[in-house]
This record gives structure tokens, C-alpha cells and sequence, in this order.
């Protein structure tokens, strides 16, 4: 589940963008975000480790990488109830390689798939 949708800030602690908002009710999410909300999405499974998928707001990093085992992509559910499956274009993003997946700091510079996560994650204050 998307970090920024009904999370307990003390799991997220301080990986949580201070000028980005945690929806926390149906109605506080936000119209702002044209292609929709991101609830849950298909997480490569060496990356998971903790009860959601963060998305860093203001870094080209990868928290969790999202999962590209069915064709390059994966599913991604919205708030408003509708599904997708999602392509990678980036070839870091699918390969999802880590060094060590704990540490959720891989730096992937100038990644479209970041850009994208971000574009449905949440909204600036």
C-alpha cells in the first residue's frame, strides 16, 4: 500500500516529505492528482520489507522497487477503484537490482518510472 495513503507516520518516520500530505480518509484524497491516487501496486518481492511502498518525494531513489515480472510491469490500483497494469521503461526499474534492499536507498538519476510513481504517490502542500 502507498505510504502517503492511511499510513502511521511512525512507520514512515522521517522518510515522510514534510510538504507532502498522508491521505488518511477517502475524502482528503486528491482531485489534484489527474491520473489518480495509487493505493496498491505488484512490489518486487526483494524489496519488501516493510508494511508499505514508499516513494521518495523530492529524490531520484527507489524505496521498493516496483514489481516487473509479468511482461516488464505490473498492477497498480487506484483510489477511485480502477486497476492497471503498468510497463517499466526504465531498465533499472526492471532489473531492480540492490546491493542491499534493506538500506531503500538505490539512486536511480533522471528514472521516468520514478517520475511516474511520484505523479500518483501523493501531492505538495
Amino acid at each position: 500500500m502507498n505510504a502517503y495513503v492511511g499510513t502511521r507516520t511512525d512507520f514512515w518516520d522521517n522518510r515522510l516529505a514534510a510538504n507532502f500530505p498522508v491521505f488518511r480518509k477517502q475524502s482528503e484524497i486528491s482531485p489534484k492528482l489527474p491520473a489518480g491516487t495509487l493505493t496498491f501496486i505488484d512490489v518486487y518481492a526483494d524489496s519488501l520489507c516493510w508494511p508499505y511502498f514508499g516513494v521518495y518525494m523530492t529524490q531520484d531513489t527507489f524505496f521498493n522497487f516496483p514489481n516487473s515480472s509479468h511482461n516488464r510491469g505490473g498492477v497498480v490500483s487506484f483510489a477511485d477503484g480502477h486497476t492497471d497494469y503498468h510497463r517499466w521503461r526504465d531498465q533499472r526499474t526492471i532489473k531492480a537490482y540492490s546491493a542491499d534492499y534493506h538500506q531503500h536507498r538505490d539512486y536511480s538519476p533522471n528514472n521516468a518510472d520514478l517520475v511516474w510513481l511520484r505523479d500518483r504517490t501523493t501531492i505538495h502542500k
